[in-house]
C-alpha cells in the first residue's frame, strides 16, 4: 500500500482521536478567514464611501495661492489628454459653508461643507448611496433620482434631516453670502437623505454644481476640483505615471501623503508665488486622520487572527506530539517490518497535513456560513457604524489571497512542529518501540 493511503487509512480508523483536533482547526480556521472576509468588505465599503465624499478614485486641485480653477474646461480638456478615455473627469465645487445656515419651519442647522457635483457624471458613486426610502414607499428600491441635474435638489444626511425635521421632497432654505460679498437666500429641495454618513459626510449636503454656482455668484466655468473615476483601483505606479505626464502641462507639486502639506505650501507658505501650482491627491492622501481608525481596526482583527493562529499550532504541536507517543508501538511493528525511518515519518506527517486540509476546507465552509449570517442583521442604528456597511449591512468580502497566505503559514508553522516530533519519536529502538504497550 502507498504511502499516502496507508496515511489517509490511518486517520479514518482513528478518527474519533482526531476528531478535536480537526473541530480546533476547523473552527479556528473558520473564524480566521470570516475576519479576513469582514476586514476585506469594511474596508471596501469604507472606501465607498471615501469615494463619494472626495469625487472618485483621484483629484487634480491646485490653483495660485488657493484652490480654483477659472477656466475648468479647457482644464479638462488638457487632463483627457493624460488618462485613459474610459476615465470620467468631472468638476466639483467644495465650499467650506460653516458660517451659514440651513433652515426649515423656523429650524437652523449650520452644515460643514457643500459640494456641487455633476450627478450624471458621478451617478455611478451615488448609484450606492444608501438612502432613506421617502414615506410610503419603505420597499421602493433608493429613490436616487437621476435627472438631478439642473436642479435645485440636495442631498442630506440622515442626521442633517432629522434635526431639521425635513423629508424627500420638503424645501428648505439656504442662508449664504455670495463671492460677490452679498446675502443671498436660495431654496432647496431636498432629493433625498442618505443614511452613508458618519466620518465621512455627517455635515455634508451634495447639489447640482451648476445650481450651487448660480447661487454663490461664481462664473459658469468655475470649480475648485477636478475628480477622476477609474474602472479599476488605481496602482502606486500608474499615479506616478500620472504625474510625470501631467508635468508637461503644469506646475506639478510632489506627490504626497497627506494633502495637508500641499495645503501649506500653495495657501500658507507661498512658496509658488503667483505662479499656479497643482498636484494630485489619491484617496489615501485626503484620508491621513481617518486612515488611524482603519489602522486600529485592523490591528484588532489581527490580533484575533494571530491568536486563532496560536490556538491551531499549539494544539495541532502539543496534541499530535502526545498522539504520536501514544503510537510507538506502531513505530516499532513498521520498523521490525523493515520500514524506513523516512517512510515512517511521511505516514504520521502526512496524517497531520490531511488532518490541516480538510480542517482548512471545512473552516472555509464555516466562514461562507457566517459572512451570510452577517449579512442578515441591520447595523446602521449603530451610531458611527455606516461609513464600514454596504446598504446598512456588514458585507465581508472573499479575499482568497489572504485564504491561501494564511493556510500557508499554519501548514508550513504546524508541519515544522510535528516533524520535531516525529523525529524525536524515531530515536527509539524497534525492540524498545515494540516492547511499549499503546
Amino acid at each position: 500500500m502507498k504511502i499516502p493511503a496507508l496515511a489517509w487509512r490511518s486517520l479514518i480508523c482513528r478518527r474519533r482521536q482526531y476528531l478535536p483536533l480537526f473541530l480546533v482547526c476547523a473552527v479556528c480556521t473558520g473564524f480566521s478567514f470570516f475576519v479576513f472576509f469582514l476586514s476585506s468588505g469594511m474596508s471596501e465599503a469604507f472606501r465607498d464611501k471615501a469615494r463619494i465624499y472626495y469625487g472618485g478614485d483621484l483629484q487634480f486641485i491646485g490653483g495660485r495661492g488657493e484652490l480654483e480653477f477659472s477656466e475648468v474646461d479647457a482644464t479638462v480638456e488638457i487632463l483627457k489628454n493624460v488618462f485613459p478615455s474610459e476615465t470620467v473627469i468631472t468638476s466639483r465645487v467644495d465650499l467650506d459653508v460653516r458660517s451659514f445656515s440651513l433652515y426649515y419651519e423656523g429650524t437652523e442647522v449650520v452644515l460643514r461643507v457643500i459640494k456641487g457635483v455633476d450627478f450624471n457624471a458621478e451617478k455611478s458613486l451615488f448609484d450606492s448611496f444608501t438612502f432613506v426610502p421617502p414615506v410610503g414607499k419603505e420597499d421602493a428600491s433608493p429613490p436616487f433620482i437621476p435627472d438631478f441635474k439642473g436642479t435645485n435638489s440636495i442631498l442630506l444626511s440622515n442626521q442633517i434631516a432629522g434635526r431639521l425635521g425635513v423629508r424627500q421632497g420638503d424645501t428648505v432654505t439656504f442662508f449664504c453670502r455670495t463671492a460677490q460679498g452679498y446675502f443671498n437666500t436660495v431654496d432647496f429641495r431636498v432629493g433625498g437623505i442618505f443614511l452613508d454618513s458618519s466620518i465621512l459626510g455627517l455635515y455634508t449636503a451634495y447639489c447640482d454644481i451648476d445650481f450651487l454656482r448660480t447661487a454663490f455668484g461664481f462664473p459658469d466655468d468655475y470649480a475648485n476640483r477636478i475628480s477622476f473615476i477609474f474602472q479599476e483601483p488605481l496602482a502606486d505606479k500608474e499615479l506616478k505615471n500620472y504625474q510625470l505626464k501631467l508635468s508637461d502641462y503644469f506646475t506639478m507639486y510632489p506627490l504626497v501623503t497627506d494633502k495637508q502639506v500641499f495645503y501649506h505650501d500653495l495657501m500658507e507658505a507661498h512658496i509658488f508665488g503667483n505662479e499656479p501650482a497643482y498636484a494630485l491627491i489619491s484617496l489615501e492622501a485626503h484620508q491621513e486622520d481617518v486612515l488611524e481608525l482603519t489602522s486600529a481596526m485592523d490591528i484588532l482583527f489581527g490580533f484575533i487572527v494571530v491568536m486563532l493562529s496560536l490556538i491551531i499550532i499549539a494544539g495541532m504541536g502539543s496534541t499530535y506530539r502526545v498522539i504520536i507517543l501514544k503510537r510507538v508501538n506502531e513505530i516499532g511493528i513498521y520498523m521490525s517490518i523493515g520500514m524506513r525511518n523516512g517512510k515512517i515519518s511521511s505516514i504520521f506527517f502526512l496524517e497531520a497535513m490531511f488532518l490541516l486540509f480538510s480542517g482548512c476546507i471545512c473552516g472555509l465552509a464555516l466562514s461562507g456560513i457566517l459572512c451570510m449570517i452577517s449579512r442578515m442583521f441591520d447595523f446602521s442604528g449603530i451610531p458611527g457604524a455606516d461609513v464600514f456597511l454596504q446598504q446598512g449591512y456588514l458585507s465581508p468580502l472573499p479575499a482568497f489571497d489572504y485564504v491561501a497566505v494564511f493556510s500557508l503559514l499554519i501548514f508550513v508553522t504546524t508541519g515544522l512542529f510535528v516533524l520535531f516530533t516525529i523525529k524525536k519519536a524515531m530515536t527509539i529502538s524497534p525492540v524498545e518501540a515494540i516492547r511499549v504497550t499503546e
